[in-house]
C-alpha cells in the first residue's frame, strides 16, 4: 500500500487553518490543487475526511480521529527528511582523497588553495601515503581517489593517466657523473644507489627497465619515501633513481637531475579509483583542478 504524503499534507493543511483557500496559500497551490488532493486522498481511505460547507470547514469523526495520527506520521517524515538532508550536507563538507608525498610536493598545496577559495566550508582529509597503501586506502572506500604513480592494478581499481613522468638520476652536484649529459644503467655501476621500498611502483618500474643489471648495482640503502631520498642524495648518501617531479626545484638546490636512457623510463602519473564507485561533486572538481595543474607546473622541467 503506498501512502498519499500530498493528500496527507493537503488534510493537515485544510485542519491546521479551517479554510481551504489559506490552506491552498499556505502550501502554494490553488484552492482546485487543493481539493483535488484531499478528494484523492478521501478516495484512497474510503472515508470523508472534510466537511465543507458555503460557510465552514470541518472535521467529520474519522477526520478528526485521524488528525492526531496524521500529525504523527507527517512530523515523522519530515523528520527523517531534514535529518537525511543534513547528513547529505556533512558529507558534501568533507573531501578524503590520498596522494603519493613527491606527488604532493607539487601538486597538492596549489590544489587545496584553489578548491577551498570555491569552496571554504568543505574540510579536507589527505593520505599521503606509499602507492600500496594508498590503493588498500581506496579499494576499502576510505578514500574517494588516490594521486599516484602506474603500477600494475587490481581489477576492481581504476587509474586514469594525469601525465607521463621520465626517470632520471638524481646526484649531488659535482659528482663525476654531472660531466655526461645522459646516463644509462650501466654508468651507475661502482656508484652507492639508494633503493626504494619493494612495494614502490617506481622500483618495481626500475628493475623492470634495468634487467638483470638491477641485480649487479651497488643498492647501499632502501627507503620507502622518495622526498627522504632526495634529501640523503643531497647529503652525499648515494644517488637515486625517480621521476623527474620528485625534487623541488626551489628547495633542492644542491642536487642535479640527469637523464636516463633505457626503455620503459617512464611512469604514469594517475587518478586511482574504484571502477564500482561514482565520485561526489567535490571529488570530480578536486580532480578537475589537479589535470589543470599537472598541464601547467609538471611539463617542461629542464636539468638545474
Amino acid at each position: 500500500m503506498s501512502i498519499d504524503f500530498l493528500g496527507l499534507q493537503a488534510f493537515l493543511a485544510i485542519a491546521e487553518h479551517g479554510s481551504f483557500q489559506r490552506a491552498a496559500a499556505s502550501l502554494n497551490l490553488s484552492s482546485t490543487a487543493l481539493s483535488h488532493r484531499l478528494r484523492k486522498i478521501e478516495e484512497d481511505l474510503g472515508v470523508q475526511l472534510i466537511a465543507r460547507t458555503t460557510r465552514r470547514v470541518m472535521l467529520t469523526g474519522p477526520g478528526s480521529d485521524f488528525l492526531a495520527q496524521a500529525r504523527r506520521i507527517y512530523g515523522d517524515l519530515n523528520n527523517t527528511y531534514e535529518a537525511l538532508k543534513e547528513a547529505g550536507k556533512s558529507d558534501q563538507a568533507l573531501l578524503a582523497f590520498g596522494s603519493l608525498p613527491t606527488v604532493s610536493l607539487y601538486l597538492i598545496p596549489p590544489a587545496i588553495t584553489r578548491f577551498g577559495a570555491r569552496h571554504p566550508a568543505t574540510k579536507i582529509k589527505i593520505a599521503d601515503r606509499i602507492a600500496p597503501e594508498l590503493a588498500e586506502l581506496v579499494k576499502t572506500g576510505a578514500i574517494e581517489f588516490a594521486l599516484t604513480v602506474g603500477t600494475s592494478l587490481e581489477p576492481e581499481l581504476e587509474l586514469k593517466s594525469l601525465a607521463k613522468a621520465r626517470l632520471v638520476v638524481f646526484c649531488p652536484k659535482g659528482h663525476p657523473l654531472c660531466a655526461k649529459s645522459t646516463v644509462t644503467p650501466a654508468d651507475l655501476e661502482g656508484y652507492p644507489l639508494i633503493h626504494l621500498g619493494p612495494r614502490d611502483g617506481t622500483r618495481i618500474q626500475i628493475e623492470h627497465a634495468f634487467g638483470r643489471r638491477s641485480n649487479s648495482l651497488n643498492w647501499t640503502c632502501e627507503i620507502h619515501q622518495v622526498v627522504t631520498a632526495i634529501r640523503l642524495v643531497a647529503a652525499g648518501a648515494g644517488l637515486v633513481v625517480a621521476p623527474l617531479f620528485a625534487a623541488d626545484p626551489k628547495r633542492d638546490t644542491d642536487i642535479v637531475h640527469l637523464p636516463l636512457t633505457g626503455p620503459s623510463l617512464t611512469d604514469t602519473i594517475g587518478v586511482l579509483t574504484r571502477r564500482d564507485a561514482a565520485l561526489t561533486p567535490a571529488a570530480e572538481e578536486m580532480i578537475g583542478i589537479i589535470r589543470d595543474l599537472v598541464r601547467e607546473r609538471l611539463p617542461g622541467r629542464r636539468r638545474k
